[in-house]
């Protein structure tokens, strides 16, 4: 198979057929939310695997925007021509990077796809909208956010049953319990993927 071979007029650059079928349920999925899938189009120019020296145990796929095009955007985002345009309107793109490592069931590597396919799909209105405790945890409520809109919801509870707090947040109707003693914050992920502090 030839590399960057397209899946949806996506390039990817990974042979193994089961990952690709995986890929391919995700972005045939994702086309039927036009809106989206035209985000998706425009930013990811690419699947590939990490590169060996890369790949993390702890990580099993990444969003990363290229960074050429942080640099164009932190530019343009303070040019006073591009002042007053609506949020999110400034498309950053990037490649998924996923591990080379195995994934035990395929709904595991969807699950994963779906996700990182949600960073890509995050407007910057909807980063602002869920950004309040902790920047970190507002991107992954907007990539989970998508991926359960795309209904992928099943898939994600299913790979993801336990994950560090330090970087993801969590599922709607989880509560969560940041702190020490008698500091203590309490909130909980309501339907919209918002983060609602408990009283």
């Amino acid at each position: 198979m030839a590399a960057r071979t397209p899946i949806e007029g996506i390039p990817v650059d990974i042979a193994n057929p089961e990952v690709r079928r995986g890929i391919r349920t995700v972005l045939t999925t994702i086309s039927r939310f036009p809106r989206d899938w035209g985000r998706i189009r425009r930013r990811v120019r690419e699947i590939r695997y990490f590169a060996p020296e890369d790949d993390q145990p702890d990580t099993l796929g990444q969003w990363v925007v290229d960074e050429e095009e942080l640099r164009r955007l932190s530019h343009q985002q303070s040019a006073p021509g591009t002042w007053g345009r609506p949020a999110g309107q400034i498309p950053a793109y990037g490649r998924i990077m996923l591990t080379r490592r195995p994934i035990r069931h395929t709904e595991h590597l969807v699950a994963i796809v779906a996700h990182e396919c949600g960073h890509a799909a995050t407007r910057e209105r909807d980063f602002q909208k869920r950004d309040g405790y902790s920047g970190e945890w507002a991107s992954e409520l907007c990539a989970d956010f998508y991926a359960f809109k795309w209904g992928f919801e099943a898939e994600l509870r299913k790979a993801f049953t336990r994950r560090p707090l330090n970087h993801y947040c969590g599922f709607p109707g989880e509560t969560l319990e940041v702190g020490h003693g008698d500091d203590v914050q309490r909130f909980r992920v309501d339907k919209r993927f918002y983060l609602r502090e408990l009283r």
